[in-house]
């Protein structure tokens, strides 16, 4: 067993409680290790802080949904009971026009369904020196356009890997620069199969959003939301507000 499943099999409290003594007390003898533990400690609890602030988005929506009707059949029946029908009418017209001449907010959809993506690139494709290091490290202190640029440099000294691109993309959207963030996961998508596929959809989607492009946004959520993506309950959500 390589170092790297012992060092999960401990985060994952897999071990007996022997091995959990006898590795604990190996980290206290190799800080190199120790090190190590902490950093794969901080990828594996943003994963999880990432995802559970979508489910507990998503329950909250179900809430709300929920809740809805109600609130709507009460509000109708104090506007029946105070508002002659003439009244009523007039109310009817006015909204009406309203939806029709407006649509929705697309920089507030964005910043409602948009959260920063966790860093979960392993600390040997990070590096130990800039632009690598630099562009972690000013992306986990939200220093979106030093991280920009960064990555920028990344991707000139690697240009076939997929991280960097995903990386400088989440900057792109922090930065308003949808155009690029687009371009950037665009690219990510057509080399095929990663650990950023999934999210890439996602956040491709919400450039469209943040581009106020409709079309492109409803037809990538549509296909989000029938899917087994862990996106899919936030991408339903995101939908039903923008048609």
């Amino acid at each position: 067993m390589d170092q790297s499943e012992v060092i999960d099999r401990y985060l994952r409290g897999q071990m007996t409680e022997k091995e959990e003594k006898e590795f604990e007390a190996l980290l206290q003898r190799d800080q190199q290790l120790a090190d190590k533990v902490i950093e794969e400690r901080e990828i594996v609890f943003g994963i999880r802080d990432h995802f559970d602030s979508l489910l507990k988005r998503q329950l909250q929506d179900s809430d709300n949904q929920k809740k809805k009707p109600e609130a709507k059949r009460r509000f109708l029946s104090r506007v029946a009971l105070r508002w002659s029908a003439a009244a009523c009418i007039a109310i009817i017209i006015i909204g009406a026009l309203v939806i029709l001449n407006s649509g929705p907010d697309h920089q507030q959809l964005f910043a409602e369904y948009h959260t920063d993506y966790p860093n979960i690139v392993s600390p040997q494709q990070r590096g130990d020196s800039s632009p690598g290091s630099a562009a972690f490290e000013e992306y986990g202190s939200q220093q979106w356009l030093a991280a920009y640029t960064s990555f920028t440099n990344l991707i000139q000294d690697t240009p076939n890997e997929v991280y960097p691109r995903f990386y400088r993309a989440q900057c792109a959207l922090n930065l308003g620069r949808s155009d690029q963030a687009i371009t950037d996961l665009r690219w990510v998508i057509d080399q095929g199969p990663s650990e950023f596929m999934e999210a890439s959809s996602w956040y491709l989607a919400l450039a469209y959003v943040q581009a106020r492009n409709d079309k492109e946004a409803i037809q990538l959520l549509e296909s989000i939301s029938v899917g087994e993506s862990v996106y899919s309950g936030e991408a339903q959500s995101l939908l039903l507000e923008i048609e």
